[in-house]
């Protein structure tokens, strides 16, 4: 508010504006139109599917991908119950690869056990609570379920690598195990 309200003859003005559009907004919001594929599970070839469809193909399938809108607290909902399922059918969960964790938490990332609460994962991982990170809250209770199976991995590489590989080009990555696979295929 104090940046918009300057001047003895616009303070009171500006800081009215503000207070109106910070009431009229809300109702604005709740008023748009609902996106018609809001609620909707989108198999790969786009067909609607329901949540138990979705929990029969995680089962079996060797891979699966996910997204979700990051700020969606609805898409982590349903992750988790991913996660659980895959995790939770007994079967080997294999690794469970998450964007927010680079290379550079591996070693902290074993250092993890089945039995650490969300305090501790948070503290021996590191995280950042800066704005503009990852929200902990959010993806906490999906690494947890994760590590419940040992099956929590990095799947970015640090921002130091990748500066790496703009200076450098692709042989920086030709000497990582991680990236041996592209290289073989690669002629």
């Amino acid at each position: 508010l104090s940046l918009l309200c300057w001047g003895k003859s616009m303070r009171m003005l500006s800081c009215l504006l503000v207070v109106m559009l910070c009431l009229i907004l809300p109702v604005q919001a709740a008023s748009l139109p609902v996106h018609p594929l809001e609620n909707k599970i989108l198999d790969a070839r786009g067909k609607v599917i329901d949540e138990s469809q979705l929990m029969a193909a995680v089962r079996q399938h060797a891979y699966v991908f996910l997204g979700e809108k990051h700020d969606n607290s609805m898409h982590h909902q349903i992750e988790l119950r991913l996660i659980q399922t895959r995790v939770g059918d007994g079967v080997e969960a294999g690794s469970i690869v998450f964007e927010m964790l680079d290379d550079t938490q591996d070693v902290r990332l074993a250092q993890l056990t089945a039995n650490d609460d969300l305090p501790s994962m948070k503290q021996i991982l590191q995280w950042s609570d800066k704005p503009g990170s990852w929200e902990w809250a959010v993806y906490a209770p999906l690494f947890q379920a994760a590590l419940s199976k040992q099956a929590l991995r990095s799947g970015n590489i640090s921002k130091a690598l990748i500066s790496s590989v703009y200076r450098e080009g692709e042989q920086r990555l030709q000497n990582q195990e991680r990236f041996s696979s592209i290289f073989a295929a690669t002629p």
